[in-house]
């Protein structure tokens, strides 16, 4: 039984497309929780304010963006592997 040898660039492009998923899927994360405590924590220690409700949704649906650029990408990356795959095999 033989193995089907990788390329160094059929491996870097794997690793960069999950990468890029996985940090996409944190960052989305981060984004929910950044928008459920910390209003939570304002409420606790501090004065809830709307420029603070203001601010934690934006900084929320920055971080929310760059999740999604993430995931953009990784879709990206996955495309270029692919055509990677078959200029190799020509």
């Amino acid at each position: 039984m033989t193995q089907k040898r990788l390329s160094f660039g059929t491996v870097a492009l794997s690793v960069l497309e999950s990468g890029f998923c996985m940090g996409g899927h944190y960052l989305r994360e981060i984004a929910v929780l950044i928008l459920v405590f910390v209003p939570v924590d304002f409420w606790k220690h501090e004065e809830i304010t709307p420029l603070r409700l203001a601010s934690v949704g934006g900084w929320s649906i920055l971080i929310l963006f760059c999740g999604m650029v993430c995931e953009w990408t990784s879709y990206g990356v996955k495309r270029g592997k692919k055509v990677w795959e078959q200029e190799e095999k020509a």
